[in-house]
């Protein structure tokens, strides 16, 4: 009986340090560690932190509580009507005008940014998803998309570590914030990255 019961809780604590093996966590954790680092504000920091945490909670309260996932054992939601996706457009160009004329590094915008993300978050979490069946990535496709996230990676970090400080631009060696600052510095390319980041986001709760 001992025995079980020591392998038992050998079983639950593997369970719940699975999220250390999560990708998307400790990308949000290096994002905010690099906020701080950066000197961004620490607003930025700390949502991306409190996004890490949500995760590892939500991991650690499946695998050791055997809670299941949100959307495990719900059917597919029904198809949405083209009024309401009509009306979800207009209101996502609207947004996008409107944003897009804040200032940028202002509370304003990140309010503005991270509201709706929050909530499109919060919405994919708990909704059934609208695809009737989520295909799943082959080993070609999972090599695809780690080499992407690694070179992007590589190339942050390198060209973040050459910059005069790490609160300093270098137009030498770019980082891909410092490429995309002539576009964002215009509001009219605001904008358009604003709804590009809402397509992509509307695309991925759909999913």
């Amino acid at each position: 009986m001992a025995e079980n019961g020591a392998v038992q809780g050998l079983e639950k604590l593997r369970r719940g340090v699975a999220w250390a093996l999560d990708p998307v966590v400790w990308i949000f954790v290096l994002a905010g560690t690099f906020e701080v680092l950066t000197g961004d504000p620490s607003l930025h920091a700390t949502l991306l932190y409190a996004v890490a945490a949500v995760l590892v909670v939500d991991s650690v309260r499946r695998r050791v509580g055997g809670r299941p996932a949100p959307q495990d054992s719900r059917p597919a939601a029904p198809p949405r009507s083209p009024r309401v996706t009509v009306l979800l457009l207009a209101a996502g160009v609207a947004f996008g005008v409107i944003v897009g004329t804040f200032r940028r590094y202002t509370l304003p915008v990140t309010v503005a940014i991270w509201v709706p993300g929050a909530l499109a978050v919060v919405w994919a979490w708990r909704v059934p998803s609208r695809a009737s069946s989520a295909p799943r990535l082959t080993g070609f496709g999972i090599a695809a998309w780690a080499g992407l996230f690694a070179t992007v990676g590589i190339w942050e970090l390198v060209a973040l570590l050459f910059q005069p400080s790490l609160s300093v631009n270098s137009p030498g060696h770019p980082t891909l914030s410092t490429l995309l600052d002539p576009v964002l510095g215009h509001p009219l390319g605001r904008m358009v990255a604003i709804g590009a980041w809402l397509a992509a986001g509307w695309f991925l709760v759909e999913r």
